[in-house]
């Protein structure tokens, strides 16, 4: 059995392992807010107790996307019932799972003769019914796919573009996220002459996207910050005229929040094509990430007492800090679990029961990636003794 022993975050970190008190004498160490104030927030905990220290480096939250069609097209049928299933078996509701949520629409008998407007009526009208539903916590962009030309990356620095980020259109000035962008064989975005085809959602609108011959261009080469801050990249494509179609597929995108948006919410959800469809699949484009150590996360889910202070209505036990501490929104905690062999006394015989315990930190990301190199360290020497 593991119980929770306690938790503490320390909000500022210190070089050279500071804010770890190894204290020989009594045999135990702890974990202090700063060296000047000597702040306990953490422990202590005996010498030759800890089993192993797991660590947890800090990531952002990053929302699910499945990708419907794309490069696979789907040649619509006549009188065809095309069916997505959306549904979460991590969400229940008064005990009850999720099941799967049916969205369905049934193609025209007489087809307008023109496949990609078929196409477009479809994946239209399937993309308002899933929105129609604010319980399934996604939502359905329609896909947009062009061709373009003279695909090139300032410096060469980015040889594609990164799924997800978001361009922006010439003139209009109006925006939308990568879904993919393909490259013809002997085209490069180094060689200033890459082309192919390039898959857009989220439209920041529809009805002022100019289809005429304009460039997008992403936002700058920036490279990711471990699983913190996404990557940009500098790419630019000069879209070709006239070959702009819109709802060529899906983009279902879960709704930001996982655990904290609603009580009942669970986590990521699944997608499928369960009818209809032929040739274009489900795939995910962006795997959805949960939140660790992120301060304005951890705030939203801080616990929430009855009157006794004693039973939790809602929250999540392990924030509840010592001191009465709080993370602060924007910053990044990586999470060390300690876990300790320790043991509760027994009432009825008053000897020790062996048992499980863990102690859980959070310590400050956002500062010199050193300082949490050096705590690591001090941590692995001081459990060794």
């Amino acid at each position: 059995m593991r119980k929770l022993a306690s938790s503490g975050i320390i909000l500022t970190s210190e070089n050279t392992a500071a804010q770890l008190v190894d204290d020989t004498t009594a045999q135990q160490y702890w974990f202090r807010q700063t060296s000047a104030g000597n702040v306990k927030v953490l422990g202590p905990i005996p010498y030759g107790k800890t089993v192993r220290a797991i660590y947890k480096t800090p990531q952002s939250e990053r929302c699910n996307a499945v990708l419907i069609g794309g490069a696979t097209v789907e040649v619509i049928a006549a009188s065809t019932r095309y069916r997505i299933e959306i549904w979460n078996p991590e969400s229940d509701y008064e005990g009850f799972s999720q099941g799967p949520q049916i969205y369905a629409y049934t193609s025209a008998a007489a087809l307008s003769g023109t496949a990609s407007t078929d196409r477009y009526n479809v994946y239209y009208a399937l993309a308002e019914k899933i929105n129609a539903y604010a319980g399934n916590n996604v939502v359905a962009y329609g896909l947009t796919v062009a061709d373009y030309t003279a695909g090139t990356s300032v410096g060469d620095v980015d040889t594609n573009f990164v799924v997800g980020e978001v361009v922006t259109q010439e003139t209009s000035g109006l925006t939308a996220q990568v879904a993919a962008c393909t490259i013809n064989v002997g085209t490069t975005f180094a060689g200033d002459d890459a082309a192919g085809k390039i898959y857009l959602y989220n439209h920041s609108s529809y009805t002022g996207w100019l289809t005429t011959a304009k460039t997008l261009s992403a936002a700058g080469h920036v490279a990711a910050v471990g699983d913190v801050t996404p990557a940009t990249s500098n790419c630019v494509v000069t879209v070709t005229n006239a070959t702009t179609l819109h709802y060529q597929g899906l983009v279902i995108v879960d709704d930001a929040g996982y655990f904290i948006s609603t009580k009942y919410r669970g986590g990521i959800s699944r997608v499928g094509i369960t009818a209809g469809f032929t040739t274009a699949t489900a795939s995910v484009i962006l795997a959805g990430r949960y939140a660790i150590g992120c301060g304005t996360n951890m705030l939203a889910r801080r616990p929430v007492f009855d009157m006794t202070g004693q039973q939790i209505i809602a929250g999540d036990i392990e924030l509840n800090f010592n001191n009465g501490d709080v993370p602060v929104a924007g910053q990044f905690y990586e999470k060390i679990i300690l876990e300790v062999k320790d043991g509760d006394e027994d009432s009825l015989g008053f000897d020790k029961v062996e048992s499980l315990k863990y102690y859980v930190l959070y310590f400050n990301a956002s500062s010199p990636t050193d300082h949490v190199t050096d705590l690591e360290t001090a941590i692995t020497t001081v459990i060794a003794k």
